[in-house]
């Protein structure tokens, strides 16, 4: 019947897809994962005090620029999933290099001023 149909169709699309696009969904994944590491230790260095409340602001507004590409791609003004992937992870990177620097700052004070880590 119909659902067979539909799931054959499902089946060769499926089929169809050049294997290094199942490759780019998992390359994807480790991108969000490293963004969202980065993140939380953003919010961390803030919950700890070593940074001012405003950077969770810093920390939302840095994950919704994560988002643009995607956001660009779903109303299709990006037509390439190689280039949004690629924007995807040059806003990552600048973001965990950002919080890697803030850490560095931060945990230098922290032992110039002898608060514990």
């Amino acid at each position: 019947g119909a659902q067979r149909t539909a799931m054959e169709a499902q089946l060769a699309a499926a089929a169809a897809t050049p294997s290094w696009q199942y490759l780019l969904g998992g390359y994807e994944r480790l991108v969000a994962i490293t963004l969202h590491l980065a993140l939380s230790v953003l919010v961390w260095m803030v919950a700890c005090g070593w940074l001012p409340k405003a950077f969770l602001g810093v920390s939302i507004l840095l994950h919704a620029l994560a988002d643009v590409p995607a956001a660009m791609a779903q109303v299709g003004l990006l037509g390439s999933v190689l280039l949004v992937e690629g924007l995807t992870t040059l806003v990552t990177a600048y973001v965990a290099w950002y919080v890697y620097t803030l850490y560095k700052r931060a945990k230098k004070h922290a032992q110039a001023h002898g608060a514990p880590l």
